[in-house]
C-alpha cells in the first residue's frame, strides 16, 4: 500500500511537485537541496513532497532492476514501471534535487510520477565525470528524465554524451538573502571559520595562531556522518556564524580525496556560502572556466596556498588593509545577490521545462538587485556595468 503523502509546502494552486529527500538523508551536506526546494516553494506554484520512507520497491530489489540483471533479463526491467507515487493530484513539472544519482532509488519507479506529471526536470550537485562509465543502471534511470542538470561543468561533456542528449551545467546556487549579512551586518567576532575538508598542516598552524594570539578559530569537531534535526534551522544557524567570521577558508571541492576527483576540480559549495556572507575567502581557487565565470571578480578568493603552514601572512597582509578588506566583502554579497541566488537557477529550468516563470520570481530577483544596489551603492546601475561574464544570470 502507497503510504500517504508527507508534505513540507502545499499550494492549494500548485503547478510544480517537488521530491524532497530531507525526510530520508539528513546530512549536513543536503542543506543545499533543501534550500533550493525551499526558494523554489517561495517564488512558484509548488508543492514539496517528503516521504518518510523511500518510494517503490527495497534499494537492492531496483539495483537489480537497473543493474546487469536488468540488462540481461528485460522482463526484469518491466518491473521499474510498478508502483503508485503518494501525491492527490496533477502537475505540469515534477522536479527532484539530488544530490548524487545513488538518490534515484529514494524516488523509486519514475513511470508512477510521470502519470501525475506531464514534464520532469532532475538536478544533480555532484557527479564526478570518470565515474560515468561505470554508472550504466544510474544513467538508464536519468535517461527517463525529460530534462536533466548538473552541477559540475566538466561533468557536462561526457553526461551528455553517455545520454545522447545535451546535459547543460547548472552553477550550484544557495538562498543569498538567508546568507546576506546586509542590511543589517552583525560584527565579525569569529576570526578565521575553516568548515569541512581542511589541510591538517594549516589546521594545526591556525590553532597555534588562535593561542598565540587570542583568536576565535572555529572549525569542525566531528565527522560528516552527523543528523540535521531540521536543514532550516542549520541552514539558518550555518550563515548566521560565516556573517559573523572575518575570514574564512575554501578550496578546491573534494581537495581531501583525489580518488574521488580523478583531478577534475569543480567550485564547491563553500565558495558560494562564505562569499555570499561577506567572509573574505582565503585558500585554493579551482582552475576551470566555472570560477572564473562565477566568481571573476577582484579578490574573490585571497591566494593561500593549501597546506601552507604561515596562514598568518595571508592574514596579516589582509588585517594591514582594512579598506581592502571592505571592499572585498561588499563585493563577494553584492555579486553573490546577482549572480548565485537559486531564483536564477530556478529560472533556467523553468525555461527548459516551457513553463513561464510566476510573478512571485520577478519579485524575488527585484528584491535580489535592490539589496545588491544597497550593498555596493548601486553602482551597476549608476553606469558602472560589470563585465558580461559578472552580469546576473
Amino acid at each position: 500500500m502507497t503510504p500517504p503523502p508527507t508534505y513540507v509546502h502545499r499550494d492549494p494552486d500548485a503547478r510544480v511537485l517537488v521530491f524532497s529527500l530531507r525526510n530520508l538523508v539528513r546530512s549536513p551536506s543536503r542543506g543545499c537541496n533543501a534550500e533550493l526546494e525551499d526558494v523554489t516553494a517561495a517564488v512558484d506554484r509548488v508543492d514539496v513532497v517528503a516521504p518518510l520512507r523511500p518510494c517503490g520497491p527495497p534499494r537492492l530489489v531496483q539495483r537489480a532492476i537497473w543493474g546487469k540483471l536488468g540488462r540481461v533479463a528485460p522482463a526484469v526491467r518491466r518491473l521499474a514501471a510498478f508502483g503508485e507515487a503518494p501525491v492527490d493530484r496533477d502537475y505540469d513539472l515534477l522536479f527532484v534535487s539530488c544530490q548524487n544519482p545513488q538518490d534515484l532509488y529514494l524516488l523509486g519507479p519514475l513511470a508512477p510520477w510521470r502519470a501525475r506529471c506531464r514534464r520532469t526536470a532532475i538536478y544533480i550537485d555532484e557527479l564526478w565525470a570518470h565515474t560515468i562509465p561505470d554508472r550504466a543502471g544510474e544513467l538508464a534511470m536519468l535517461a527517463q528524465f525529460d530534462h536533466v542538470f548538473i552541477g559540475q561543468e566538466q561533468t557536462s561533456a561526457p553526461l551528455s554524451a553517455a545520454l545522447g542528449r545535451h546535459v547543460p551545467y547548472l552553477p550550484i546556487g544557495l538562498d543569498t538573502l538567508r546568507f546576506s549579512p546586509f542590511p543589517r551586518p552583525p560584527e565579525r567576532t569569529i576570526d578565521v571559520f575553516n568548515m569541512g575538508r581542511r589541510s591538517a598542516v594549516t589546521h594545526e598552524a591556525l590553532k597555534a595562531l588562535a593561542r598565540e594570539r587570542g583568536l576565535l578559530y572555529l572549525f569542525d569537531t566531528m565527522d560528516g556522518q552527523a543528523r540535521v534535526y531540521d536543514f532550516r534551522d542549520h541552514r539558518d544557524q550555518l550563515a548566521g556564524m560565516i556573517q559573523r567570521a572575518r575570514y574564512f577558508v575554501t578550496n578546491v571541492a573534494k581537495i581531501t580525496a583525489p580518488e574521488d576527483t580523478r583531478g577534475q576540480q569543480e567550485v564547491g559549495f563553500r565558495f558560494y556560502e562564505g562569499a555570499a556572507a561577506g567572509a573574505v575567502l582565503i585558500g585554493e581557487s579551482p582552475r576551470c572556466a566555472s570560477f572564473d565565470e562565477h566568481f571573476g571578480w577582484e579578490d574573490a578568493v585571497v591566494p593561500m596556498p593549501y597546506g601552507t603552514t604561515d596562514p598568518a601572512a595571508v592574514i596579516d597582509a589582509l588585517d594591514a588593509d582594512p579598506d581592502r578588506v571592505e571592499a572585498i566583502r561588499r563585493r563577494n554579497v553584492a555579486n553573490s545577490l546577482r549572480r548565485h541566488d537559486w531564483a536564477y537557477r530556478w529560472a533556467r529550468v523553468l525555461e527548459a521545462a516551457g513553463l513561464q516563470p510566476m510573478t512571485k520570481l520577478a519579485a524575488r530577483r527585484e528584491r535580489l538587485a535592490r539589496l545588491a544596489d544597497e550593498v555596493d551603492g548601486g553602482a551597476h546601475r549608476n553606469g558602472e556595468s560589470p563585465p558580461a561574464r559578472l552580469r546576473a544570470a
